[in-house]
C-alpha cells in the first residue's frame, strides 16, 4: 500500500507547474499511517488566493479524498467561489458534493485540485486582459 506522500507529491507538482502560482505553503499531517491531511494557500499572481483541505485514505485500491474543501477569495479575501463536500444541501443531486458561488449551492461532483487551479487561472486570465 502506497503512504498519502505519494498524493501530496503529485499536489505539489501541480501546483508547481501552474505558471500563474507564485507563493504557496501547504501542511501534511499524518492520522495514520495510511490517512492523512493536507491544509495550506495558494497564491496566483493577480493576488487571488485558493484555501485548500482535503483528508485524504490510502487503500489498496487507491486513493479516496473523503474530505476537502477548495475555497477561492479575490485578493480583498471576498470569496470567489467554494468547492466541498460538508454534509449539507441534501437537496442537490450530487449531495454532499456542492459549489458555492455568492449565496447560491450548485451541483457538482467532486472536483480535482488540478481541475481547480485550471479555473482559477482561467480566471486570472481573463481579469488580467
Amino acid at each position: 500500500m502506497q503512504s498519502p506522500d505519494i498524493h501530496f507529491e503529485s499536489v505539489e507538482k501541480n501546483i508547481s507547474e501552474n505558471p500563474l502560482v507564485i507563493f504557496h505553503e501547504l501542511r501534511r499531517n499524518h492520522t495514520s499511517p495510511s490517512t492523512a491531511y493536507i491544509k495550506g494557500e495558494i497564491l496566483f499572481a493577480d493576488g487571488t488566493v485558493l484555501a485548500v483541505f482535503q483528508h485524504v485514505h490510502i487503500s489498496e485500491t487507491g486513493t479516496l479524498i473523503t474530505d476537502y474543501r477548495y475555497h477561492c477569495m479575490d485578493a480583498e479575501k471576498e470569496m470567489i467561489f467554494r468547492y466541498d463536500n460538508a454534509p449539507h444541501h441534501c437537496e442537490i443531486d450530487t449531495y454532499p458534493h456542492h459549489k458555492h458561488i455568492s449565496d447560491k449551492i450548485y451541483a457538482c461532483d467532486m472536483p480535482d485540485l488540478k481541475d481547480v487551479m485550471d479555473e482559477i487561472t482561467a480566471f486570472v486570465i481573463e481579469n488580467m486582459i
